[in-house]
């Protein structure tokens, strides 16, 4: 039943009053049709109004509910930014301290660049104090070793100057008795497959600079050559290591036509810096080595 309109039960009561008014007050006990019709009417009316009120309430309720839902989604926005503020803060800080340790970093980078340099120099001197020492030396190799007899049961002694000078007199054609040889010795142990070379230094320069130019001679390189035996430059092992590591590149640089020099424990190829021996392997140059060259 829908609700009655306020217009139709002001035409109902009208009419009402206009019948009363024409035929008077009615003799019967029976209230009038229009007065039953207008409680009928504002009974409905009552009744609409309480389901307006009541779906009104409903509303109230849920507009209440979701006020409430709203002040906890605020809360949470507002627990989110706070804590988004704090993770901003924490990733500034992190940020802060990642250049902290990339600055550490490239300063490890430098003083372990400059301890590099400092060692590189110290051992480079400590070779030329070395090479130096060994400006004097020729070594001898392929000389079979000959220990003498024992004398009283002490241990057997080589007589490694007599062998210096017997093969610089038999295979060199220089007369030995003269030249000055302050030391003599066999280098390594004897316990070595094949003869250890024996460390000659020389008292005068120029006998040494003699034994060594006529080393070169053909018909003396052939003998030694025959004998297995050679004469040559003492130098520092370092050295002597750092030309075995090239030798492979060596060899290929000079099949590509490319001019080669070994300079201690360098490698120069057309005369630019290209390969350094350090720590046992060969390595390219480091930057403060290419530093110095540029």
């Amino acid at each position: 039943m829908s609700s009655p309109s306020p217009n139709k039960l002001l035409n109902l009561a009208q009419q009402g009053l206009a019948q009363q008014l024409m035929y008077g007050s009615p003799t019967s006990t029976q209230p009038p049709a229009w007065t039953i019709d207008l409680i009928e009417e504002v009974k409905a009316l009552k009744i609409s109004s309480q389901k307006v009120e009541s779906t009104l309430n409903q509303l109230t309720i849920k507009v209440s509910d979701v006020e409430i839902e709203l002040s906890g989604l605020t809360k949470q926005v507002n627990d989110i930014e706070t804590s988004c503020k704090f993770l901003h803060q924490d990733v500034e800080q992190h940020m802060r301290d990642i250049n902290l340790l990339k600055d550490e970093q490239s300063n490890i980078k430098k003083w372990n660049a400059d301890i590099e340099k400092q060692n590189f120099e110290l051992e480079n001197l400590q070779l030329d104090l070395q090479t130096r020492s060994m400006n004097d030396n020729l070594i001898f190799h392929g000389i079979a070793e000959t220990p003498s007899p024992l004398v009283n049961n002490s241990a057997p002694v080589e007589d490694c100057r007599a062998l210096v000078n017997e093969l610089i007199s038999d295979k060199l054609s220089i007369d030995s008795t003269s030249i000055n040889l302050p030391k003599v010795h066999r280098l390594g142990a004897d316990r070595a497959k094949k003869p250890q070379p024996i460390v000659a230094k020389f008292g005068n320069p120029d006998e040494r600079e003699t034994i060594r130019k006529k080393s070169f001679d053909k018909d003396v390189k052939e003998k030694l050559k025959t004998a297995r035996q050679g004469v040559g430059v003492q130098r520092p092992q370092v050295n002597r290591d750092a030309r075995k590591m090239f030798g492979d590149l060596i060899d290929g640089y000079e099949q590509a036509g490319k001019t080669v020099r070994q300079q201690e424990r360098t490698l120069y190829v057309n005369g630019k810096l290209t390969k350094v021996y350090m720590n046992n392997k060969v390595i390219d140059p480091p930057a403060f080595m290419m530093t110095v060259e540029n």
